[in-house]
């Protein structure tokens, strides 16, 4: 057993509520944007593919910088001057980012090819830097909010389940655009407006812990150099990058369950996936206290593993689509150890404090998005290189429904459950090696606590 449960700690109820519910504009902007961008671009715009190309390089370059340079800006923000360094940028980094969204779907020209870049390449960028300054703002305010692991997964795990809001607002986004781009906009405005009072409302309600207020600052690159001597972040960034690879295959799962297994089955595949996941979430949040962060992941990474290989492999061999559907379920299930993601990143936070004496949590999430970038690329060119050694047929306007070979589909169930699995059993090597569970975090909770009251009382002789 590896119990690495510790004593509560209270966070008001209204602090609570206010935190979740700020995953609620992120998802509202954030999958509307994601869903309909390349459609605006490409399909309403007619901007070349050759443009969106240029457009996307020079993007992913912007992407892989920015993330860990805004987060160095918000934590080096002078918190006495400004009064806090993440619900200021929450607050009003929330609204730009909101009014970014919204004059995003106003055309600058409907014909040129030159202004449709340049439109295309801003609203990529500033819609980005506003999705990374926000998100890893919201995302830090766990850690600074509590040192309790409990209460830390719990919150993520409510803020997760409230990502059904922004479904629901994503699929009316998809069907607005197809049928009137004037009522696309309207409604993208109603939306922003909506994330921005959201935001606000989290940046009033939510509160910065006073003890951090006299935290050194790192400069930037003792800052970047102090975050990589972290073992225990390493070793996540590890588990986190093999993670990810295994998106791009289950976005592929979703054109095998629309076009192959279930036509028409959109919303079957969104509720499997929400709602197994969140199932699977719930169970490892519960199991937790029982055997700990560590050994939960990964005892369900083996149950994941071996049942998807088996419903994988009997699927192809028998050439059985309802195996793969299965299969599609036990894997979302037991991958509900994703509720422990943000929890894991804020352990290291924890440790650095004591290293450092400084709460630097949003520049470990810039740092982490910088090296994991990339896994983010090598999902789609595994999943392009499958499609064209299994002679995958294109769909297109003359035919979007093409009736492809078993080599293509049995091409995708591997994309689906097998490639997966592999990605993930590398990952759990990494998790094996994680250094902060059982008696090790509970001994850095204690010596977390006396150091916070340290700062305290240090605060206290200077007020």
């Amino acid at each position: 057993m590896e119990n690495d449960s510790l004593s509560p700690e209270t966070v008001p109820k209204l602090e609570r509520f206010a935190y979740v519910m700020g995953n609620v504009p992120i998802s509202l902007i954030g999958g509307i944007f994601f869903l309909t961008y390349y459609r605006y671009f490409h399909d309403i715009l007619g901007l070349a593919p050759e443009l969106i190309t240029l457009g996307m390089g020079i993007y992913a370059i912007v992407n892989a910088f920015n993330d860990p340079l805004l987060a160095l800006w918000s934590d080096r923000t002078d918190r006495k001057k400004w009064g806090s360094r993440r619900l200021i940028f929450i607050r009003w980094g929330g609204l730009v980012w909101a009014v970014f969204f919204a004059l995003s779907w106003f055309p600058w020209s409907m014909d040129n090819q030159t202004t449709i870049f340049w439109h295309f390449l801003v609203t990529m960028c500033s819609f980005d830097m506003g999705l990374s300054l926000v998100v890893m703002c919201w995302m830090a305010l766990v850690a600074e909010m509590t040192t309790d692991v409990d209460l830390r997964i719990k919150l993520s795990y409510i803020a997760g389940v409230l990502q059904l809001f922004g479904l629901v607002a994503v699929i009316l986004a998809g069907i607005m655009l197809d049928n009137s781009l004037r009522m696309f906009q309207i409604f993208s405005i109603v939306v922003a407006i909506i994330a921005a009072i959201m935001f606000f409302l989290v940046s009033f309600l939510c509160h910065e812990r006073a003890e951090f207020v006299e935290d050194p600052m790192l400069p930037l690159w003792p800052a970047i150099k102090e975050t990589l001597k972290s073992k225990s972040f390493l070793i996540f960034i590890g588990y986190n990058f093999f993670s990810l690879v295994t998106v791009a295959s289950l976005g592929l799962s979703f054109m095998y369950l629309f076009v192959l297994v279930i036509p028409g089955g959109m919303y079957v595949y969104y509720g499997i996936f929400f709602l197994v996941k969140f199932a699977g979430q719930y169970a490892c949040s519960k199991l937790r206290p029982k055997w700990g962060i560590r050994l939960t992941t990964l005892r369900f990474i083996l149950i994941q593993v071996i049942g998807t290989a088996i419903f994988g492999i009997l699927s192809i061999v028998m050439d059985n689509n309802f195996l793969i559907l299965i299969g599609f379920v036990w894997m979302i299930f037991f991958s509900g150890y994703s509720v422990f993601m943000t929890t894991l990143q804020t352990l290291s936070m924890d440790e650095d404090e004591l290293k450092t004496g400084s709460r630097r949590e949003t520049t470990f999430l810039g740092v982490n998005a910088l090296i994991t970038k990339p896994a983010d690329s090598i999902g789609p060119i595994i999943v392009t290189w499958i499609l064209e050694w299994t002679h995958y047929i294109e769909q297109t306007l003359d035919n979007p429904n093409p009736t492809q070979p078993n080599t293509a589909i049995d091409g995708i169930r591997a994309i689906m459950l097998l490639i997966p699995m592999a990605f993930i059993l590398i990952g759990a090597i990494f998790m094996y090696f994680y250094p902060i569970h059982g008696e090790t975090m509970k001994q850095m909770r204690v010596d977390l606590e006396i150091l916070h009251q340290q700062k305290r009382d240090r605060l206290s002789k200077i007020v």
